[in-house]
Formats: C-alpha cells, sequence, structure tokens
C-alpha cells in the first residue's frame, strides 16, 4: 500500500512540475507573440536558435514562435 501512496504523490508532483513549466512556456511564448514587447536575453538565445536549426531569419523564428500555444 505505501507503494501506491508513494507512487501517487510522484505522479502529483510530476503533474504540478509540469504545469509550471508549460504556464511559464506559455508565457514566454505570449511576450514574444507582442510586438512592442521587448526581449529579454534568454528569449533572444531562444529566437536564434530557433533561427539556427530552422535555417531561416530571427523575424521568421519569431513568426513562428507566435502561433504556438500548450494547452493547460
Amino acid at each position: 500500500m505505501w507503494i501506491n501512496i508513494a507512487l501517487v504523490v510522484m505522479a502529483a508532483i510530476g503533474a504540478g512540475v509540469l504545469r509550471w513549466l508549460l504556464t511559464r512556456d506559455n508565457n514566454r511564448l505570449a511576450r514574444m507573440a507582442d510586438g512592442d514587447a521587448t526581449l529579454t536575453e534568454a528569449d533572444m538565445a531562444h529566437l536564434r536558435k530557433t533561427a539556427e536549426l530552422e535555417g531561416i531569419d530571427i523575424a521568421t523564428a519569431r513568426q513562428l514562435q507566435k502561433s504556438y500555444r500548450y494547452m493547460i
């Protein structure tokens, strides 16, 4: 019985961490979608990495980021 309780607790902690991560990423994506917002250095690094992987420029990478959100 203790094993079942431990597994349920671990699943609950995992679900909470996943929700926190997805909410944080959605906030970052919303900040990128706002054309007037100034981006942090971490946001620019993320855009540079996306642009490099996709073989596109940073402006196009930002357009790609505008249309994506995680469902929570």
